[in-house]
């Protein structure tokens, strides 16, 4: 059996780009550069330069960036205009704490109702994260574990959790990137990853749940060691 990919490749087809719009396109661009590190925290994001980069005008940047000011990747201000948002250490606890409480409940409503291909593609991710591991390609492991998290909760039938939670995925992605660049514990997150999947492959509900609540519990003791250790300052930079 041919194992379907849990993560698709980066070249879209021509009839997908065309779907979307050029601000649509600017907004995905520049939310990628943010979320892989390509654009650091405090980072200015000049509409001019931006237009002149894409080949645009600036009323799609601007659009872009009113996007991603939405969703908390941009801060923008009258006065400095657009800055790549800085996740700050109360904002980072706050993050933590939301998802040890809303996504083991999230996989809990979500597993009676997970397909046999959405366990496939789980596996995939797996699969893919070890292969990312290997090659040391962090940008690409973030990706991965996004999907992997996304798909475990993907089946829950209470909506607006998770819609609380995507909304919660781009800044996990910042945390995960910053952390993994002072002290990389990631080959540790895949085991605990794996732990979840087989359990999730048995049905055992009770047990997925605990595992994923020790992996987020791991993952947020070693957020907040790293924010005593550092300044406020920088943690930002």
């Amino acid at each position: 059996m041919v194992r379907r990919r849990a993560t698709p490749p980066v070249a879209q087809s021509i009839k997908d780009r065309l779907k979307k719009s050029t601000s649509d396109l600017i907004f995905e661009a520049l939310r990628e550069a943010i979320l892989t590190g390509d654009y650091k925290p405090g980072t200015p994001l000049i509409e001019k330069t931006l237009a002149e980069e894409f080949g645009v005008s600036k009323t799609p940047v601007r659009e872009a960036l009113h996007h991603l000011s939405h969703i908390g990747l941009v801060d923008l201000e009258t006065a400095k205009g657009a800055t790549v948002h800085a996740l700050t250490p109360d904002e980072i606890k706050d993050i933590w704490e939301m998802r040890q409480t809303l996504e083991p409940m999230a996989l809990e409503l979500s597993m009676p109702h997970l397909t046999e291909d959405e366990i496939q593609l789980l596996r995939g991710c797996l699969d893919d994260a070890r292969e990312a591991l290997d090659t040391n390609d962090m940008k690409r492991l973030s990706q991965i574990n996004t999907t992997f998290h996304e798909l475990l909760y993907s089946r829950a039938n209470n909506h607006l959790l998770v819609k609380w939670l995507d909304s919660l995925s781009d800044r996990r992605r910042l945390v995960s990137m910053q952390i993994w660049g002072i002290e990389n514990n990631s080959d540790k997150e895949w085991q605990e990853h794996r732990a979840i999947l087989e359990a999730v492959e048995a049905r055992d509900i009770p047990t997925a749940s605990q595992a994923l609540k020790d992996h987020i519990n791991n993952f947020s003791k070693q957020v907040l060691a790293y924010l005593d250790k550092r300044s406020p300052v920088e943690i930002e930079t």
